[in-house]
Parts: structure tokens; C-alpha cells; sequence
């Protein structure tokens, strides 16, 4: 009983950001209310179940779990460094799998993997999946792991409902698009079928991450009252 708010909110969170996501259903909500009022309702739902899921943790007691203090910790560390490279790197570059982009499809060949999204065509989606992470593993509490493992669920099932959509409307074009780049990060790398990935991506945006990484880092104990050092 003591989370039973943080359950609500989590599974509010979770029905708001996957339902919508299932293809079909999408594409009826977009026929009948079109696209424009389809977003614009879409983005209060998801505030309002945003909101939910953040009351509910903060006022979910700490029930311990396990010790997230040293090897978790650190390595949380370093997973959150990756988090931020995967999320920077991915808000600074068109992507054609990211929000608003379904009617960007252009024809074939308008799809490409370059840079950050040779390694993975989700890299902001990973990032927040990578976060999700490394908080259940550093914090080791009841309330953290279901506000994350809840976060790390829509990351994963929706960005499979992404790639369902995309692999429907633009068959041609998400076909070479994924010939060079991989859902799992550096799959595609591996493979040999994605070649000159960390060549493509330009310094500043190698410089932007680290230094996002650091002011995160120093300034933890204000964002989120918990000091890193």
C-alpha cells in the first residue's frame, strides 16, 4: 500500500505512452482527430501521466533493495556517461525514427544512417533507456526501480512500435536505412555493415556531451538532492 500511488502513476505512464504507439491504434487516433489535434491532446495526456508518475515517487517511502553503493555506483557512472553521449549526440542530429518526423519520409534514399545513428537509429531512446539503468542499479530502492524499470519499458516497447510503423509507411526507404544501422548499439558496427560511424560525428558534439556530462555530474545534489562526491 505504501506504493500504491507510485503503481498508479506508473502504469498511467505506461498505458499513455504505449497504447497510442501500437500502430493501429495510431493510425485510427490520427484519422479521426488528424494529425495537428492528434499531438496536441497526445502531449497533455503524456504531461498530465508524467506528472502522476513523478508524485507518486516522491512521496513513495525508501524501501531498500540492495546496496547501490560501490561497484553499482560506479558502475552507473559510467553508464550514465554513456547515456548523456547517446542522448546529445542523438538530439543534435536529424533522426527519422524521433517524434514528428512520420511525415519527413520522403522517397527512397531519404533515409540515412550517419554518425551517431550508424551505432544505434535510437540513440536519444537509448539514452533514456541506458538512465533508466544505471538509477535502478546506483539507487537499489523499491520506488527507484519501478519509476525507472517503468521508463525503461516504454524505451523499449516503444521504440519497437517505431520500427513497426516506419517498416509500414516507407518499406523502400527504412530498408536501406536499417542496411546501415542497428536497433542494438554497435550491432551494425560489428557486423561490418556500418562503417566510419565516430568519423561522422563532429567534435563540438563530442565536446557538448562531456561537458553536459560534467555539469550533470557536479550538479546532482541540486537536481535531484543527492551529491555524486
Amino acid at each position: 500500500m505504501e506504493l500504491i500511488g507510485l503503481a498508479i502513476g506508473a502504469a498511467l505512464f505506461a498505458i499513455t505512452h504505449l497504447v497510442p504507439g501500437i500502430p493501429s491504434v495510431r493510425a485510427g487516433l490520427v484519422r479521426s482527430l488528424e494529425e495537428g489535434p492528434y499531438r496536441a491532446a497526445y502531449s497533455m495526456v503524456a504531461i498530465f501521466a508524467l506528472g502522476i508518475l513523478i508524485w507518486g515517487y516522491a512521496s513513495a517511502p525508501y524501501i531498500p533493495l540492495w546496496d547501490g553503493t560501490g561497484a553499482p555506483r560506479h558502475l552507473a557512472f559510467l553508464l550514465m556517461l554513456v547515456s548523456v553521449l547517446f542522448l546529445v549526440l542523438g538530439v543534435t542530429q536529424r533522426n527519422p525514427t524521433m517524434a514528428g518526423s512520420d511525415g519527413n519520409t520522403g522517397g527512397p534514399g531519404s533515409m540515412r544512417a550517419v554518425g551517431v545513428l550508424k551505432i544505434t537509429r535510437h540513440p536519444v531512446m537509448w539514452g533514456i533507456m541506458i538512465w533508466a539503468v544505471a538509477h535502478i542499479l546506483a539507487n537499489g530502492d523499491a520506488a527507484t526501480t519501478i519509476l525507472a524499470g517503468t521508463i525503461l519499458l516504454v524505451g523499449f516497447v516503444g521504440t519497437r512500435f517505431i520500427e513497426m510503423r516506419k517498416r509500414r509507411a516507407v518499406p523502400v526507404s527504412w530498408a536501406m536505412f536499417t542496411a546501415t544501422s542497428s536497433y542494438v548499439p554497435f550491432a551494425a558496427m560489428f557486423s561490418g555493415r556500418a562503417k566510419g560511424a565516430f568519423g561522422e560525428i563532429a567534435w563540438w558534439r563530442w565536446l557538448v556531451a562531456l561537458a553536459v556530462y560534467a555539469a550533470l555530474f557536479a550538479g546532482h545534489r541540486y537536481i535531484a538532492g543527492v551529491a555524486l562526491y
